[in-house]
């Protein structure tokens, strides 16, 4: 159960956090992102990676408060003027949005490490849906010896199973990222970007990003044929701790940090 306040909190998160969409090979594909600073939306950055050559199309874009199918105000809808910010170890993107006749939705303004024995909800557009929200409970202790032997007998299953594809060389070996944490969750293709809330008292933090899950090469198209035999249990999702996005933006772009960020002790 929840109480009214939490349920509250995710409405009111939930009118920062937007559907991202842009042009691919063949159509289009969507993923999901949330309003940061003065005039930025945060994402993951193997998204923006993705269109970052075609900002000048007008088919890449943000909706807000994207709540029916199909559906939406004219006003929700801002185009994108560039990245401004991008860093892999982490795999989030900052990206400035162009001049609006109107205010731009509010933008989230406090933030926090994920605790693992704190559950938070994830607020996003899995599989390119309707806003939605997902209750996460089970996060993974990567410090914990007994989740490290899985993680590796996890990591030697994956490999047989593609018959040593070179999907669990890195970059793809990001379970043992530092700056991200582990945790199982309902959300799929299309959420990466979406941010990880929990309330604490009447304050709503952002706490991760969803980015991807892991194996890789069970969300890749061009793999299905690898997914028979392979149980849903035996997928993690990853999520970057958003303190370690603040310390490392804060070495490289420290006018930018002080604008999502303010005063936020990393």
């Amino acid at each position: 159960m929840e109480t009214l306040m939490e349920l509250e909190a995710k409405v009111k998160a939930s009118l920062s956090v937007c559907k991202i969409f842009y042009p691919i090979v063949g159509g289009s594909t969507t993923a999901s992102g949330f309003r940061v600073g003065s005039r930025y939306i945060m994402t993951a950055a193997h998204v923006t990676n993705n269109f970052q050559k075609g900002l000048q199309n007008s088919d890449t874009y943000v909706i807000f408060n994207y709540k029916y199918d199909g559906i939406y105000k004219r006003k929700d809808k801002y185009l994108i003027k560039e990245v401004v910010y991008s860093n892999d170890e982490t795999d989030i993107a900052v990206v400035e949005l162009l001049d609006h006749q109107r205010v731009m939705p509010p933008h989230v303004t406090s933030f926090c490490s994920p605790v693992l024995d704190r559950s938070f909800h994830l607020i996003g557009h899995s599989k390119g849906n309707v806003m939605e929200t997902n209750l996460v409970t089970k996060i993974i202790d990567k410090d914990d010896p007994k989740i490290k032997f899985c993680l590796d007998q996890l990591q030697r299953m994956s490999c047989q199973h593609t018959g040593g594809k070179g999907y669990d060389t890195p970059p793809n070996d990001s379970v043992h990222n530092p700056y991200r944490f582990l945790f199982q969750c309902k959300f799929t293709k299309g959420a990466s970007g979406s941010p990880g809330i929990v309330l604490v008292g009447k304050t709503i933090y952002v706490t991760t990003v969803l980015l991807h899950g892991y194996p890789d090469w069970y969300y890749d198209p061009t793999m299905e044929v690898y997914k028979n035999n392979w149980l849903d249990e035996h997928c993690v999702q990853q999520g970057v701790n958003i303190m370690s996005v603040c310390e490392m933006m804060r070495a490289t772009h420290p006018s930018l940090c002080q604008d999502i960020f303010g005063k936020q002790q990393c």
